[in-house]
């Protein structure tokens, strides 16, 4: 159960026990305040559209009135009399459409939603329309992308101090005999012996031998204006042999990059770890399986007819 919190004023009487009035000392009449309990608590208050920090009326104000609670995305809305004050006002917030102020420093950033451009720029207000959580980012050219998963529930604004870019560096690799191509995420930046230009900072690169099917992470740092040099050491290799029957022949697939025809005869090392084959044979049929290789010499037997691997 959401717990409750009350918006309420408390103020002390002066006049005639039991008038119900509030005066100052010149006997003005004030506006008398409701108590207002919103679920959840801690919401902002409105009343006829302005905020409020108490939601009050003079006693001789009858007439309707619109009284608004917001916390974020959720909100709710009472209308109330001057009859009404002796009745506590509960709001029950319920998600709906809200506005988001997103400012940055300096201004002028693009705001982007979930990796869509909104075509804003800050200091601006998003208009939403659920609770759903979603990615932003704010892009300025010269200073570091701010990205932050925004919680509409939790957060009523965003206000983001950008980071001025550092200049780029660079990196080159060196594969040693092997050319090694390097990616970031899924796209490919350049290969071993090459000059790789990056942002500064730290990047999370993935280093791919192709002649052996072999992947290695690294993490590294780029300093500003200056290379980066990196050794990537040689891949632990084994030696497999690949048999097919009834029919010894056919096409090998590893990792989704074709390798030869079969046989295998131990004469195309690859990586040590796990890798996906797939062979195929001459009549068009599909074995796949896992194979787990090690650093020594292992033999597998593809059956075309039952599609099963044995291990002799």
């Amino acid at each position: 159960i959401a717990a409750l919190g009350i918006a309420s004023f408390m103020a002390g009487r002066s006049g005639e026990a039991g008038s119900g009035v509030i005066t100052s000392p010149s006997h003005e009449k004030l506006p008398m305040p409701f108590d207002v309990i919103t679920d959840p608590p801690g919401a902002s208050l409105y009343l006829d559209g302005q905020p409020v920090e108490v939601v009050a009326l003079l006693p001789s104000d009858h007439g309707l009135h619109e009284v608004e609670a917001r916390l974020g995305c959720l909100g709710a809305k009472k209308s109330i009399a001057g009859t009404d004050r002796q009745q506590t006002i509960h709001l029950k917030l319920e998600p709906g459409p809200y506005q988001l102020p997103v400012a940055t420093q300096p201004s002028g950033a693009s705001i982007f939603i979930d990796g869509q451009d909104t075509g804003l720029k800050t200091p601006s207000t998003l208009a939403r329309s659920g609770c759903e959580p979603f990615k932003l980012e704010l892009k300025l050219d010269g200073y570091v992308a701010y990205e932050a998963s925004v919680d509409p529930r939790k957060e009523t604004e965003v206000k983001a101090e950008l980071a001025v870019q550092p200049p780029p560096g660079s990196l080159k690799v060196d594969g040693g005999s092997a050319i090694i191509q390097v990616y970031e995420g899924s796209r490919l930046l350049g290969a071993s012996g090459q000059t790789i230009g990056l942002s500064a900072g730290e990047h999370t690169l993935r280093m791919v031998n192709v002649a052996v099917r072999g992947t290695r992470q690294v993490k590294v740092t780029i300093k500003p204006d200056a290379t980066t040099k990196l050794k990537v050491a040689p891949f632990e290799t084994g030696q497999v042999f690949l048999y097919a029957k009834p029919v010894n022949d056919g096409k090998v697939m590893v990792d989704g990059l074709y390798l030869e025809d079969l046989p295998l005869n131990g004469t195309t090392p690859l990586a040590v770890g796990r890798h996906q084959f797939q062979v195929i044979s001459p009549q068009g049929r599909r074995v796949t399986f896992t194979w787990d290789i090690g650093s020594s010499d292992q033999t597998r037997i593809v059956d075309f007819e039952t599609g099963k691997i044995e291990t002799p």
